[in-house]
């Protein structure tokens, strides 16, 4: 083989490591916005799941507080919801009630601020938010 045919070779091998580098990069990027955007869904159903908790709790306005009231602190694991998801990650969630006021339509009831965080490191990230009206029934 003479120095030409082992440049060409070895400019061959080159480009190939830098394919290959380019693809498992690539990759490697999908598959963690995958996951991030797995996290998410996860994330958007809990909230639905605990909007659910609370049309359901509303059937005792009068204990509003006494059932989901203390369920606000993100810091405090006693005072926050919890899940596990399915790839092992943690969600947390609160839930704020407001005091009684006037809804559109002239209705007396309260409203549910439901926060879904996930846990990164030692600080919380927001991953989904959603708002319940609730009247007297």
């Amino acid at each position: 083989m003479n120095a030409n045919q082992l440049l060409l070779a070895l400019g061959a091998l080159l480009l190939l490591m830098i394919v290959t580098t380019t693809l498992n990069r690539t990759y490697i990027l999908a598959l963690s916005e995958t996951i991030e955007n797995q996290l998410r869904f996860e994330a958007v159903n809990y909230a639905q799941s605990l909007t659910e908790l609370v049309f359901s709790a509303s059937e005792e306005f009068d204990q509003l507080d006494a059932l989901l009231g203390g369920m606000n602190n993100i810091n405090d694991p006693q005072k926050r919801f919890s899940r596990v998801t399915l790839f092992g990650d943690s969600l947390f969630a609160i839930i704020s009630l407001t005091p009684d006021t006037t809804l559109p339509l002239g209705i007396t009831g309260r409203i549910a601020h439901i926060q879904v965080f996930s846990r990164q490191n030692e600080f919380f990230q927001a991953e989904a938010e959603t708002r319940a009206t609730i009247n007297r029934r």
